[in-house]
């Protein structure tokens, strides 16, 4: 890059509107772990925003919350572009065990299997540890 041409930047503060608010606060814990691994590259900066998010309280109930929150430039290079694109099509999945349902059975043969796994895995009958 020359001097003359100045890098594009992106700043949290507009690209969290793009993401679902029950995500933001996981958008955020990632964009830090791409920083770190060097897949993008972004900086803090000194301005804060107002961070809009659905949390849970006490009683693990969603609820919306909401902090300030540092606001970064992040530079606009191919591999932070492929980054954001991937983190905006990831569903959110809050809960235990997802099981299949009747659709799934009659057309995936493998599915069956797979849910009798699970639920074996997660109800352990009794096998556990023996009393002392």
């Amino acid at each position: 890059m020359t001097k003359e041409q100045k890098p594009s930047y992106a700043f949290l503060s507009d690209l969290i509107t793009d993401i679902p608010p029950e995500r933001r606060k996981l958008f955020i814990n990632g964009l830090k772990t791409a920083i770190r691994s060097d897949l993008i590259e972004a900086a803090p900066v000194a301005d804060t925003f107002e961070l809009n998010f659905i949390g849970l309280d006490e009683q693990r109930k969603s609820v919306e919350k909401s902090a300030h929150q540092h606001d970064f430039a992040i530079h606009r290079t191919p591999a932070f572009e492929t980054w954001f694109s991937k983190q905006k099509a990831i569903q959110l999945k809050r809960g235990g065990v997802h099981y299949p349902s009747k659709a799934t059975l009659t057309e995936d043969p493998e599915a069956f299997a797979k849910a009798m796994q699970q639920f074996r895995k997660q109800h352990r009958g009794g096998r556990g540890r023996t009393k002392r």
